[in-house]
């Protein structure tokens, strides 16, 4: 399956990434790397826009839970929006509460 992921321009200081498709053991590591180099540097902020995802694993999840950790611990920020209902009810049904603590 093909995972886009692209950079939105947007009137805040913070930069989106806005991800399109499924992320699974076949894009995982490209989702890992996309958030990683955009995370990086003292307090990083990053909007992540996955109204474009059609689902995602619960690794996927961890992902983005260990990418807002790391973001708080150096002082910035990664914040969530446009979570589906699909990829929420997968969120939800993996365990993964600290990736529903994300979105706003």
């Amino acid at each position: 399956m093909r995972l886009n992921i692209d950079d939105e321009a947007r009137e805040s200081s913070s930069p989106v990434l806005v991800i399109v498709g499924i992320i699974d053991w076949s894009t995982l590591e490209q989702f890992r790397s996309a958030l990683s180099r955009r995370l990086t540097g003292p307090r990083p902020s990053l909007v992540v826009d996955l109204s474009g995802m059609l689902s995602w694993s619960p690794q996927a999840q961890h992902v983005l839970a260990l990418a807002a950790s790391a973001a708080r611990l150096h002082g910035g920020q990664l914040e969530v929006t446009g979570l589906t209902t699909v990829p929420r009810w997968q969120a939800n049904s993996s365990g993964q509460d600290d990736v529903l603590d994300l979105i706003r």
